[in-house]
């Protein structure tokens, strides 16, 4: 018999505008009876409907639901944070914890969400610290050649990570690579759910991040741009994020 529990789910799905179809197949994907399901439908809508499939999963563990929320935030809030290295770093590490471990609830989504946001903060954290470990060491206004900053900046990244580097399950950084004007960031994202990502809500995250920290902003205050691109594996599905000096105006 269906309890509270997947009844609260199937009204909050069927508000944020989800169908049927899909609100059934994730609750039997989760392990709930096809029976509990059509019930709790009933009940949600005062309509009876007709499910098909007959799969038995593991249920998910609801008290994780709140994990997964807490990943996610914490995810957003890397996403601004990374620019200063000893908060992002911490925010991000944190939040991906709740993240995996919220991966086993409802809120499966939620918590993969979470995953890729804070893999996204904590790379961009490493990476924002190595380009200022580089230019502290090297002294930046010696290098008068824009090219071959872009070069040596790209090429610095690459020595303090071992490439492919794993971020986590789901996110891999497989280059850095210096382009004409621009230093480029390559990624690929592995069995996620990208529904709920967009390049906007990207570009939107780490918009703020990149204008508050001064070395990333002396780059692009150079002409010199910063790239993010994304490939989802064994997809067609691309993401590519492009930071210029006017963006931070």
């Amino acid at each position: 018999m269906f309890n509270q529990q997947i009844l609260d789910y199937i009204t909050q799905q069927l508000q944020q505008g989800v169908s049927r179809e899909i609100i059934s197949s994730n609750l039997i994907s989760q392990g709930w009876q096809q029976q509990d399901v059509k019930e709790a439908f009933s009940q949600a809508t005062g309509q009876d409907i007709t499910m098909q499939g007959n799969e038995s999963f593991n249920t998910g563990d609801a008290k994780k639901n709140g994990k997964a929320t807490t990943g996610l935030v914490l995810g957003i809030i890397g996403l601004i944070a990374w620019f200063i290295p000893i908060i992002g770093a911490p925010i991000t590490i944190i939040g991906l914890i709740f993240s995996i471990k919220g991966l086993k609830s409802l809120k499966r989504g939620v918590a993969i969400t979470g995953i890729v946001l804070c893999s996204i903060g904590l790379l961009a954290t490493i990476i924002n610290a190595s380009i200022g470990a580089y230019m502290g060491a090297t002294g930046q206004n010696s290098i008068t050649n824009k090219t071959e900053l872009i070069k040596q900046t790209a090429q610095a990244v690459k020595t303090q990570i071992s490439l492919p580097y794993q971020i986590d399950q789901v996110t891999t950084l497989v280059d850095v690579t210096a382009e004409s004007g621009a230093i480029r960031y390559h990624y690929v994202l592995s069995g996620v759910d990208t529904s709920k990502i967009t390049n906007d809500l990207l570009k939107n995250s780490v918009g703020s991040g990149i204008c508050q920290n001064e070395d990333t902003k002396n780059l692009l205050n150079q002409d010199i741009n910063m790239e993010y691109s994304y490939s989802v594996e064994n997809s067609a599905q691309k993401y590519f994020v492009s930071f210029t000096k006017t963006d931070c105006k």
